[in-house]
């Protein structure tokens, strides 16, 4: 039991205790007691999260691995603008903009199947979601947290107090640490700038030189980890091979 319940249950015994020694109507007893239950369910009802999703972030397809591992729940509102103009895109001579826009309306149908979330498809009035502006605020309106992969649109959500999570942000933080004499496997994809170097990508897209590696491209090999430099863009790990 919970320390609203407990509360809960004092309250009422010292409610029904006080009522009979003053001879307060049963009837009164019975409404304060029904009163005191209602509150307590109210209490413990867990608060559902409330989401705005934003376009390039249905785009981004990442949210569907955040539901499915129960990262968020709760509800997603999607603005019916997004939607009509993926259905209006799907009908584009643009191959390139029909696939985009295929992708996005099969993010939102996979959201649609998950048990654990209600997806409700928005119409926000005299909104313009073009511009982050309007996406922004309605989120402030509702008081929703916004989902998004666009920098300029979490900047303007924290200039507003609205809460936002950015996927990017998140993928960044989920990056795995390497540390120097930590080993390393990874695919020599290509040959590198400098002379026996070869070149490695991790899945989050982090670049990997490796010495004495340039015999080695189209191979997965063994490395050490030698150093690792921040970039503006991330980070890049240098490594020398093992084999």
């Amino acid at each position: 039991m919970n320390f609203i319940g407990k509360v809960i249950i004092i309250i009422t015994v010292g409610a029904i205790y006080y009522s009979l020694s003053k001879n307060i109507p049963n009837s009164l007893v019975t409404s304060l007691i029904v009163a005191l239950i209602f509150i307590a369910k109210v209490s413990s009802v867990k608060k559902k999260s409330l989401y705005l999703l934003d376009l390039n972030a249905i785009l981004d397809g990442r949210v569907l691995e955040l539901a499915s591992y129960k990262f968020i729940d709760g509800k997603i509102l999607i603005s019916k603008q997004f939607v009509d103009d993926l259905k209006s895109k799907l009908l584009s001579t643009n191959q390139t903009e029909k696939n985009i826009a295929k992708r996005g309306m099969r993010v939102i149908d996979e959201l649609k199947k998950n048990k654990n979330l209600q997806i409700e498809i928005k119409v926000f009035p005299f909104a313009n979601f073009k511009t982050p502006d309007g996406l922004v605020h309605s989120a402030l309106i509702n008081h929703c947290t916004i989902i998004t992969t666009d920098f300029q649109t979490q900047k303007l959500a924290i200039t507003k107090n609205v809460e936002v999570l950015n996927l990017a942000d998140l993928s960044k933080a989920l990056r795995p640490i390497y540390l120097p004499g930590e080993e390393i496997k990874i695919f020599i994809a290509k040959e590198g700038r400098e002379r026996n170097q070869g070149l490695g990508y991790f899945d989050d897209g982090t670049v990997v030189v490796v010495e004495e590696a340039k015999k080695l491209v189209g191979k997965r090999i063994d490395a050490t980890v030698s150093s690792i430099y921040q970039t503006q863009s991330g980070k890049m790990i240098f490594a020398k091979s093992n084999e």
